[in-house]
């Protein structure tokens, strides 16, 4: 297991990171990445056709290797480092890096509420992940998306509109 620290973040990631370069973006769900010992090998990016703009040549990504010996791309892009930061790209893990913030009490914004539950399988609420509350029964509902898009020191919603969205 290796955990990943971004501010007051610690993620636990399963799997090794492995720290590589961007060469080459030559489809839209892969890339072409060099790793420090000079290999190039293929990595698949689940959300490359939201965010294009974030995989430029030269960007640095870590990654980790599939354990899934079927597939034929055996590595997944998890992280982009970009100027302002890291981007967390593999949606995967947008749930577990919500509830370690929310345990920690690290996001001011949801210091009210005391619990939190995750919103599952229900196709009306398709575009909540969790549902804050609290003793005195006041509710915050919760839709993570990944948003890279800055505009100096804010981030600039939505990054690209898509007509799901637009519902």
């Amino acid at each position: 297991m290796l955990y990943f620290c971004q501010g007051a973040l610690l993620l636990n990631f399963h799997d090794r990171l492995i720290r590589g370069t961007i060469v080459k973006s030559y489809n839209n769900l892969i890339l072409d990445v060099k790793f420090k010992e000079g290999n190039i090998v293929p990595v698949f990016c689940s959300e490359m056709d939201y965010m294009s703009a974030l995989y430029a040549e030269g960007a640095e990504v870590w990654v980790t290797k599939n354990r899934d010996q079927r597939r034929k791309i055996r590595y997944e892009c998890q992280i982009v480092g970009r100027s302002e930061g890291l981007v967390m790209v593999n949606q995967n893990m947008a749930d577990a890096m919500f509830m370690e913030a929310f345990e920690a009490g690290v996001i001011s914004d949801f210091a009210d509420y005391k619990y939190v539950d995750r919103v599952e399988g229900d196709y009306s609420v398709r575009n909540i992940n969790f549902v804050l509350s609290n003793d005195e029964g006041k509710k915050c509902y919760i839709y993570l998306v990944s948003i890279y898009n800055k505009q100096g020191p804010y981030a600039a919603f939505p990054t690209t509109l898509s007509f799901y969205e637009m519902e």
